[in-house]
């Protein structure tokens, strides 16, 4: 189950924007306590420690947790991202997968995401780890928690969940669970999500303000994105620095709009010679501009700045506005 094979390259980062909504539509609400499905059971030992296995059912998810048992108080499995397919895999690599009573199989080997089933299984994201043992003394031996988020929940029948990890000398091994356990825990996990309250969300201090409040300083970061295609700064600058002068911007800088322009450039290039292509990024591509309003709420605050950063046609602004003091 878990051996590797150089998957083939990943597809555009259109596709992987468009999968990632469709899963987060298809999987449905997951709202309900993760509930256990059994003990916990032993899936590999070595000399350098040994590796359990526990199973944790949500209303549509299950979470896979190995709990690993080691002599060395700090292990640090690798982690490889979802777009990376090396040649061979480091053995640091904690390597687990599952097989469905229909034979439907899930790893976390590089390519799983992209060539999985429409219907899966697949882990939908790379380990969390967590220290289990943090109470222990540094010597003496931890406990730690490697989870992995898998959809969609099993169908009954036996369901077996493997791991291999080289670098301790963990080879592939494997145990049979009950599927049938694990939808009985995640149906629990739906009748008690159903039952849960929902929790008001308490408002922040300042949004209880009123017109006849003292007024007091805020400080706004808006970002101004320029009308796209941006292909670079040269003509926008200058525009950005007129708007900066007239308004009195106490801080100005571009940092966001070049994270995001080095972001299109290496997308262009990975899909060439296509002219048609999404990417998923982690800039705005907007400029950050700084500056302090003095008003009694928080709406007059935001009308303020935003008359003061009157913009030409086609400059979509964006404000974030927190009172100076609010931490």
């Amino acid at each position: 189950m878990l051996e590797y094979r150089r998957p083939e390259p990943p597809p555009s980062g259109k596709w992987w924007s468009r999968r990632t909504q469709e899963l987060w539509e298809r999987r449905g609400p997951d709202r309900g306590p993760a509930i256990a499905a059994g003990p916990e059971q032993l899936l590999g030992r070595s000399a350098a420690g040994t590796v359990n296995v526990r199973v944790f059912a949500r209303p549509t998810t299950v979470t896979i947790q190995l709990n690993v048992r080691v002599r060395d108080p700090r292990p640090q499995p690798a982690y490889l991202e979802d777009h990376e397919d090396p040649e061979t895999l480091p053995a640091a690599l904690v390597r687990p997968g599952v097989r469905f009573a229909d034979g439907r199989v899930a790893t976390n080997l590089p390519g799983a995401f992209w060539m999985a089933d429409e219907d899966g299984p697949l882990f939908l994201d790379g380990f969390e780890r967590g220290d289990l043992a943090g109470e222990l003394p540094e010597h003496s031996r931890s406990v730690y928690a490697l989870r992995w988020v898998l959809w969609p929940v099993p169908p009954p029948g036996p369901f077996v969940v493997a791991c291999a990890w080289p670098a301790r000398g963990i080879a592939e091994s494997s145990v049979v669970l009950e599927g049938d356990a694990i939808r009985a825990a995640s149906e629990a996990s739906a009748a008690a999500g159903r039952d849960w309250p929902a929790e008001p969300e308490e408002p922040a201090w300042w949004a209880q303000r009123s017109g006849s409040d003292e007024p007091i300083a805020w400080s706004i970061t808006a970002w101004l994105r320029p009308p796209g295609p941006v292909t670079s700064r040269a003509d926008c600058d200058p525009v950005v620095a007129g708007v900066v002068e007239r308004a009195r911007v106490e801080h100005w800088d571009g940092d966001d709009l070049d994270g995001w322009l080095a972001e299109y450039e290496a997308a262009r290039h990975d899909t060439a010679p296509r002219t048609d292509f999404g990417w998923m990024g982690f800039h705005r591509g907007a400029y950050r501009l700084e500056l302090t309003e003095v008003a009694a709420t928080e709406a007059a605050a935001r009308a303020q700045a935003g008359k003061r950063l009157a913009q030409p046609e086609g400059r979509r602004l964006t404000l974030d506005v927190v009172p100076t003091d609010a931490g």
